[in-house]
């Protein structure tokens, strides 16, 4: 548990580095990214989720009303179920969305906290602008596309009776590893250390890393703190970075 708690720690660390007076203003952009797409997302939510799951709901009626003695009791379950599914998903598209929007700018952030956070004199890798965000724009997409991958396979979960109730806790758990590896990123790149690198670091550190994406993951469900998770996250994961991974990372 001791791992679990570095990583859990470095994420909430990330609250008092983006008040700190030579770091907020690297904060100002990614949190106005942040917070104008997490509006976007909670008025399409309040408008479309409601009504997708009664639609879905109407159209499977006639196969839950077979099950006559379990239909109140299924109904409100696999709606929560639903809604819950639809909510987490539309989080992680915008956030992704935003993370990739924000990306130059996280970038920023998480160099401005790595110098602050040792005495040493930190050596990044430099290379022209075009070529960094192309390389930042492959990474969210082949992120995105296994995103998407893995999401439908434990969506099947959701066909499953009785199982579908474990979605929204494997849910949890496959975005606390998504979210570790989403945020370690700004860190590990501006060090030349790309996606390959990077989960197989995190393959290494697996508790850590499910620490790290718990307080991530939190912090997104909770209201108002949403708003500004991404930056706290990036300065977080600096952190945990900086504490508990770049040295294994520098002996190989």
């Amino acid at each position: 548990m001791n791992d679990f708690f570095k990583g859990f720690g470095g994420a909430l660390s990330g609250f008092t580095w983006i008040l700190r007076p030579k770091i907020r203003r690297f904060v100002y952009i990614p949190l106005a990214i942040n917070a104008l797409l997490f509006i976007s997302a909670f008025v399409l939510l309040r408008q479309y989720a409601g009504h997708w799951v009664a639609s879905w709901i109407g159209e499977k009626n006639d196969w839950i009303g077979m099950l006559q003695w379990s239909y109140d009791l299924i109904v409100p379950v696999l709606t929560f179920v639903l809604y819950a599914a639809f909510v987490l998903i539309a989080y992680f598209l915008f956030s992704s969305v935003a993370n990739l929007i924000a990306a130059p700018f996280n970038a920023l952030l998480s160099k401005a906290v790595e110098k602050r956070l040792t005495s040493e004199s930190v050596q990044y890798l430099e290379q022209p602008l075009l070529k960094e965000i192309v390389i930042m724009v492959k990474t969210e997409i082949v992120k995105l596309v296994r995103f998407v991958g893995l999401s439908v396979l434990i969506l099947l979960l959701l066909l499953i009776p009785g199982l579908n109730m474990l979605f929204p806790i494997v849910w949890f758990i496959f975005m606390a590893y998504v979210l570790s590896l989403q945020y370690v990123d700004y860190p590990m790149a501006n060090h030349g250390y790309y996606y390959k690198e990077q989960r197989q670091l995190l393959r290494c550190n697996r508790m850590q890393r499910l620490g790290f994406g718990t307080a991530a993951n939190l912090m997104l469900l909770v209201p108002v703190v949403n708003f500004i998770a991404m930056p706290v996250c990036v300065c977080g994961a600096t952190v945990w970075w900086r504490q508990h991974l770049y040295h294994q990372v520098e002996k190989d």
